[in-house]
């Protein structure tokens, strides 16, 4: 399901829980929403929020720093950018990850962009890699700490 700006303080709280190492302002999300509606997701179990999706356009090999709020999406953007996903445990394991992955390779087909990325904390690289991520080298990782890695698959 689509997020909206409406579903940010559900984001926040489930970023917080999920990602607790790497944590972004709420100013950040709002930032991807407002830049890339298109690219942002929420998955919900009843009417409750249970996880989300945020990506948007972008250039491989040049991974957003953790926390940075964006001016605008680059000209001549070459790959969706997949800024983060957080499932709460009560989701996982329904297949709410693999249709978040089918609804970026949509959203990617329909921006022209044949290419996924992602940074992958640790602990989750053999997920991505199953996923058909392969580790790339890029710029810079220090905004996130040791034991990331930045991750590129093509859509198709």
């Amino acid at each position: 399901m689509q997020a909206g700006l409406e579903d940010l303080p559900d984001i926040s709280r489930i970023a917080a829980e999920v990602h607790a190492g790497y944590p972004e302002s709420d100013a950040v999300f709002s930032n991807r929403l407002s830049l890339f509606e298109p690219g942002c997701f929420v998955c919900r179990m009843g009417k409750q929020i249970v996880g989300y999706l945020i990506s948007h356009p972008w250039r491989c090999g040049q991974p957003v720093p953790l926390d940075t709020e964006l001016t605008a999406l680059p000209q001549g953007a070459d790959c969706l950018y997949l800024h983060d996903i957080a499932l709460l445990p009560a989701a996982r394991g329904k297949g709410a990850s693999s249709l978040a992955l089918q609804a970026v390779k949509q959203v990617a087909r329909q921006a022209g962009l044949p290419v996924i990325s992602l940074v992958a904390l640790p602990g989750t690289e053999a997920y991505w890699s199953r996923q058909g991520f392969e580790a790339r080298p890029c710029t810079s990782l220090e905004s996130y700490g040791p034991g990331v890695s930045y991750r590129e698959r093509g859509i198709l």
